[in-house]
């Protein structure tokens, strides 16, 4: 699930940001399946234009720091590679979402 940012600013809407997987490999992807699953190692922030954020967010860094995700893990093993709250933070912060949001607003500048 991603987010958009409703501001009636028409090329806004060419930027859809989320918590996107990174892979073995240091690829990305929004996709969440056994495959994924069986090879994401964190996050990153990323955007339907191709932009993608610096911070990386290490799974292990996340298992040994959120519990509530260990737990959601536990429950839901399917559900390993989906960003947790903790990772995905709120719009105006330091998570992924924040990120995102300071990239759509050097868009929209520079756009």
């Amino acid at each position: 699930m991603g987010w958009t940012w409703d501001t009636g600013y028409g090329p806004a809407y060419e930027h859809e940001g989320y918590a996107a997987a990174v892979l073995d490999d240091d690829t990305v992807t929004g996709t969440h399946d056994d495959l994924t699953n069986s090879r994401f190692v964190g996050w990153r922030a990323a955007c339907v234009c191709g932009w993608r954020g610096e911070r990386f967010w290490s799974r292990a860094e996340v298992v040994a720091t959120d519990s509530l995700y260990t737990e959601q893990v536990a429950l839901y093993p399917n559900s390993a590679s989906v960003a947790p709250e903790s990772v995905e933070g709120p719009e105006e912060g330091e998570g992924v979402q924040g990120q995102w949001r300071t990239h759509l607003e050097v868009a929209r500048i520079d756009g």
